[in-house]
């Protein structure tokens, strides 16, 4: 629960200090005087947004600092979250300059705006007249089954597999555009393919067809030239090796037995049997060349064919040209994958269709047995609201799809009148019958939720008298088991407070400010006696005050 709020150099307020206790928190005061003040400082504890306007004197920062203590709440799964350590007490505070640059602290520790809004969701909840609004609306009346029912675990389980679902129909739909989108370009990707495929590219790198074209091109030229090197080297009358061989038979008549000279010997010896074997080379190659003019023609054909293909497809190199093709037969592969794909992912739908029926028949079962149960519960402390013959129906249909919450299609009927018709809240029910519709449900939420503090602005609105005074018995009995704070102009509310702030304004150096304190019993008497008579209040004001506190 909220100990202590402090607030400075915020709207009309210079600086207020507001210590919270345990039970009814009453905060009363003139139209104007500030109390929405408070409220508008625990937003920016909550992660609102800040705005330059609340800023007093924009050379100062504004603060806003709160310390609530969670001894009572597990919430290490959000500290553990947002890496805050674990402690008793949170001090969350709020600073924005006058530039506009907001930041926040719980602990010291620097957060975002998402931590404080995680956080303090599970710790306040504020309610103000234009959220009884939300009671017109089938989700928000569907939400409210959802948090008192007993299928709280199957909704959860249903909602991930719904997502999850959800995901699996996309994914499907996308992959079924893919084949669509496929289908068009199909002939034209197979035509591309087998263009490639029947150009042999890998059997034109094998046989190496570049080097082939050259060498039957130039055929005749290369053949004589083979054979002017074998005639040169070997089968001239004074050829290159007869020439080496006779050096070496001189050498050895003339100098045999001379280390210096057999090196030379031997070094001839080696050229003598390399050139021999040169000469073979090119006397066996000048016979295999094929100057057949036809097969020329086909190597050439086929050549500008590959080098058509390079230009058409953009590519320089035959191995380029052999990984399009290898890409084009991946893509025509691929729709044999997508198609088995696409069975599995529709199997895989069904499968989770029927167990996500079966999960929204269950949610649905338990949802119409708290529906009963909570209708039952919101009359009976409507009858105690001045209401009774009111009634409140849970009218269910099934939606022929799911839905992200399962199948029903719900929403609450309301009648306060006897023999009426029950018909949507949003039809029939006045301000004053929302206000006392929306502090019933909210009781009866409260006693399910573990909740620290509960705020209301002016939850009284459209009601006076004796219905406003067993709405504050309702709250007095709501603040036993959770800390209430309400912003009030109503006696008879006001009268059950256990802590009762005043707010006020002072007009000082041609400046209006807001003060806040505490009142005591005698000024909470006179306080209650001026919001029922008038300021000065009369004495009747006064002794009716004194019997509505002392109950």
């Amino acid at each position: 629960m909220i100990k202590r709020l402090s607030i400075s150099n915020y709207a009309l307020i210079d600086f207020v200090e507001i210590n919270f206790d345990k039970g009814l928190h009453i905060v009363t005061g003139e139209t104007g005087a500030g109390k929405s003040i408070i409220l508008g400082a625990l937003g920016l504890i909550m992660g609102d947004r800040a705005d330059l306007k609340v800023i007093s004197d924009p050379e100062k920062n504004c603060i806003i600092e709160a310390d609530i203590d969670i001894r009572r709440y597990d919430i290490s799964d959000l500290l553990n979250e947002w890496d805050i350590d674990q402690a008793d007490m949170l001090n969350i505070r709020r600073v924005i300059s006058g530039t506009g640059k907001s930041r926040a602290f719980i602990n010291d520790l620097p957060v975002s705006l998402k931590a404080l809004q995680d956080i303090t969701i599970r710790l306040i909840q504020v309610h103000n007249q234009f959220d009884n609004l939300d009671l017109s609306q089938p989700d928000y009346q569907l939400s409210i089954i959802d948090v008192l029912g007993e299928h709280r675990e199957q909704l959860q389980e249903y909602k991930s597999l719904y997502k999850n679902w959800s995901t699996l129909k996309t994914e499907l739909a996308s992959l079924k555009a893919t084949v669509e989108t496929f289908a068009k370009e199909k002939d034209f990707v197979r035509f591309q393919y087998e263009e490639l495929e029947n150009a042999g590219l890998e059997q034109a790198i094998d046989e190496e067809l570049e080097s082939s074209l050259e060498l039957m091109s130039n055929a005749e030229s290369i053949q004589q030239a083979l054979k002017l090197a074998y005639f040169t080297l070997a089968d001239d009358e004074n050829s290159l090796i007869d020439q080496i061989k006779s050096l070496i038979r001189n050498l050895r008549q003339q100098a045999e037995g001379v280390s210096m000279v057999e090196k030379v010997i031997d070094s001839l010896d080696l050229e003598a049997e390399n050139l021999e074997q040169i000469a073979i080379v090119c006397r066996d190659q000048s016979e295999k060349i094929d100057s057949d003019p036809e097969k020329l023609a086909v190597l050439q054909q086929k050549m500008d064919e590959i080098n058509r293909l390079m230009h058409k497809f953009r590519t320089t190199e035959i191995t380029e040209l052999i990984g399009t093709k290898n890409s084009l037969k991946e893509k025509l592969n691929q729709e044999l994958e997508l198609d088995q794909l696409i069975s599995e992912k529709e199997k895989s739908i069904m499968e989770q269709e029927k167990q996500l029926n079966l999960l929204a028949k269950m949610i649905s079962t338990s949802r119409q047995k708290t529906s009963r149960s909570f209708c039952s519960d919101v009359e009976n402390s409507l009858k105690q609201l001045a209401m009774p013959f009111v009634r409140l129906e849970g009218k269910f249909s099934v939606s022929d799809s799911l839905m992200p919450n399962g199948k029903d299609v719900f929403e609450l009927l309301f009648s306060a009148n006897k023999g009426t018709t029950p018909h949507p809240i949003k039809n029939v029910a006045s301000g004053g019958e929302l206000s006392r519709l929306s502090l019933s449900i909210k009781s009866i939420l409260a006693g399910k939720m573990s909740l620290p503090t509960l705020i209301f602005d002016e939850i009284e609105a459209g009601i006076s008298g004796d219905v406003a005074m067993k709405m504050g018995q309702i709250l007095k009995k709501l603040s036993s088991g959770h800390q209430l704070i309400n912003i009030t102009h109503s006696a008879q509310i006001a009268s059950q407070a256990n802590i009762h702030f005043y707010v006020y304004k002072t007009h000082e150096q041609a400046k209006s400010k807001t003060l806040l304190k505490v009142l005591d019993k005698n000024e909470r008497i006179h306080e209650i006696a001026k919001m029922l008579s008038g300021d000065p209040p009369t004495q009747a004001a006064i002794k009716n005050a004194e019997e509505l506190i002392e109950g």
